[in-house]
């Protein structure tokens, strides 16, 4: 069934989420992330579910596909940040990390392996760094120019009779061979194993990040207002099929 149990909390929040808590700023920083981590892994089932039938609608959907990996991969690479500031704060609160319930110190276990300190200088850092950078910082002119001049191969693009019909395909080569040769020239080789790395990272950041906030709510019952339980339609919501719900957003 597409239909999950959730609890509806309504808290005070500066009584849940103390101002002075060294916790909360980067806490709330991850929340934020995680938020974001969860509507691109929706998207991801949506872009997903979609059978094309025409070879410009194969192009769209893989151009836009590579597009969410990208954003998903920089969301990721800024949660990171987040989660080594919160680990440097747990770190010097007694019994923080010592007396985490065991599925979230498992999350976060797995979370500090993957972003140990200095990241950004390790293999997989370095990845999330280019391609963070490649969604939000469009590589400088010089850097196009230089990608162009190289460009010796027939490029594509499709006008459409509306805006979403249309995609402008050789930029998105371009882009992609701007990424490829920053990452060594193995950015196709290495995307399945991206991909999976970055579904896995979601997943143990919404385990950690559900886990610490239902322990502020346990900590800070003044705090809470009103809880009650509700239920959430994934199917309805984001046309996500049964059979497709195979990961826990």
């Amino acid at each position: 069934m597409a239909r999950k149990q959730v609890l509806y909390i309504r808290a005070i929040v500066r009584d849940l989420f103390l101002p002075d808590d060294p916790l909360v700023p980067a806490l709330l920083r991850i929340m934020v992330a995680v938020n974001d981590l969860r509507t691109l892994q929706k998207v991801w089932f949506y872009i997903h579910s979609r059978q094309e039938t025409t070879p410009s609608e194969q192009d769209i959907i893989k151009a836009e596909d590579h597009y969410l990996f990208r954003l998903t991969c920089a969301t990721v690479y800024e949660a990171a940040i987040a989660f080594r500031e919160l680990t440097e704060a747990l770190e010097t609160t007694s019994g923080a990390i010592e007396n985490m319930p065991v599925e979230v110190r498992a999350a976060f276990d797995a979370l500090n392996n993957i972003f140990p300190k200095d990241f950004e200088k390790r293999s997989y850092g370095k990845i999330l760094v280019q391609l963070r950078n490649s969604v939000f910082h469009y590589d400088r002119a010089k850097v196009f120019r230089k990608e162009l001049d190289q460009h010796d191969e027939v490029g594509n693009f499709i006008l459409g009779e509306v805006i979403g019909a249309s995609r402008y395909l050789l930029v998105d080569d371009l882009q992609a061979q701007i990424l490829s040769r920053q990452l060594s020239g193995q950015f196709e080789e290495q995307l399945p194993e991206l991909v999976r790395l970055a579904h896995d990272v979601t997943k143990y950041f919404g385990e950690f990040v559900d886990g610490m906030v239902y322990m502020y709510v346990q900590s800070h019952e003044r705090a809470i207002e009103e809880q009650r339980h509700d239920t959430v339609d994934l199917e309805r919501l984001w046309n996500i099929t049964p059979e497709r719900d195979d990961r826990e957003t």
